[in-house]
């Protein structure tokens, strides 16, 4: 395990988050590999739902989503659950978030599992999405 790489990806994620959690479409999308591939599970009445999508889909979704926000204040929580090296120049990382929206908190989450590359800069390859998990219990670090 490289200590070195995941340090780096350590700052790196900082930044990601923040500019998450300042609805800066321009950082996202930066990120974004033009490879890039997601797999979002959503459910919908008593039905699980499936889409897949690249990176214009990715692109259009964050802009939609940061637009619906815009009129809001909007503090972004991020729980990191794991962080793995899975190759010499990639980490997959699993993490919680949920946007807390005028104050109020949610009653769901978003469960990412992403992979980033380091290339010249970080890059975000591959996402899989479980959409809107109901939120149990969010003391103590235990957010489900």
């Amino acid at each position: 395990m490289n200590n070195e790489l995941l340090k780096n990806f350590d700052q790196f994620f900082q930044k990601y988050q923040t500019n998450w959690g300042n609805g800066f479409l321009s950082g996202i999308r930066e990120v974004l590999s033009p490879e890039f591939s997601a797999r979002e599970i959503y459910r919908s009445e008593d039905n699980y739902k499936i889409q897949d999508y690249g990176y214009s889909e990715s692109v259009e979704g964050w802009r939609q989503a940061f637009d619906n926000f815009s009129d809001k204040k909007v503090e972004w929580q991020f729980v990191e659950e794991t962080k793995m090296q899975l190759r010499d120049d990639e980490v997959l990382v699993m993490f919680w978030v949920w946007p807390v929206i005028n104050g109020k908190d949610p009653l769901t989450a978003h469960l990412y599992t992403n992979t980033f590359k380091k290339q010249k800069e970080w890059t975000l390859l591959r996402s899989y999405i479980e959409a809107s998990v109901p939120i149990s219990d969010r003391g103590n670090g235990n957010v489900i």
